[in-house]
């Protein structure tokens, strides 16, 4: 059985997930080694990515949604650069938090996402992956990670509840993503502030 790992999970190629301790050169070996695999983006460089099964990627974007422990968007933005579903060269983040378009979209149930933000103050993450996250002036925003889409705030809202979790984030009409903030987009967010 193959497994990766990040922030003290372990995740197998089967979906399932075991809470672990695991060590940083853990970790960084297993989460350079078969993240792609694992979750099925190989070749989709067209986007337009359908997360709409049972989706090891989606999954893991909606635990780290419920908020229930600080989030990380490194693994969701490594799979997703990697598919080329997202172009690290264009990043239109502000103040520190990294936005980028998803080619195509990302279906997460009945929903389409549009971009996605975040940040990480994992030191690590950053000398791993300098062009996920960059550092402006000022406080740091502190860890995130939003998914934002078209859709109606009410229908985000509802998207939620149809995926039966728990969790706390939060939904809003604004947004960091710099190309985004004229529009009518609704975005749902965990933060450490949650």
């Amino acid at each position: 059985m193959e497994y990766f790992a990040h922030d003290r999970t372990c995740y197998n190629l089967k979906s399932s997930v075991i809470k672990v301790k695991i060590s940083v050169p853990f970790k960084l070996g297993l989460l350079l080694s078969s993240i792609t695999v694992v979750w099925g983006l190989p070749g989709q460089a067209s986007g337009n990515a359908d997360m709409s099964g049972n989706s090891n990627l989606g999954n893991h974007i909606l635990d780290q949604l419920k908020c229930m422990a600080p989030p990380n968007p490194t693994l969701a933005f490594y799979a997703l650069s990697k598919s080329k579903i997202i172009n690290l060269k264009k990043n239109r983040g502000v103040d520190s938090v990294s936005c980028f378009d998803i080619r195509g979209g990302l279906k997460i149930g009945r929903l389409k996402f549009d971009f996605i933000c975040g940040y990480s103050e994992d030191q690590l993450d950053w000398e791993l992956f300098p062009n996920f996250y960059r550092r402006g002036p000022g406080t740091s925003p502190g860890p995130s990670i939003s998914l934002g889409t078209h859709a109606s705030l009410e229908k985000l809202k509802e998207w939620w509840r149809s995926q039966g979790l728990d969790g706390k984030p939060v939904f809003t009409k604004e947004t960091s993503h710099l190309d985004y903030m004229d529009q009518d987009i609704s975005e749902i967010i965990c933060s450490n502030t949650n």
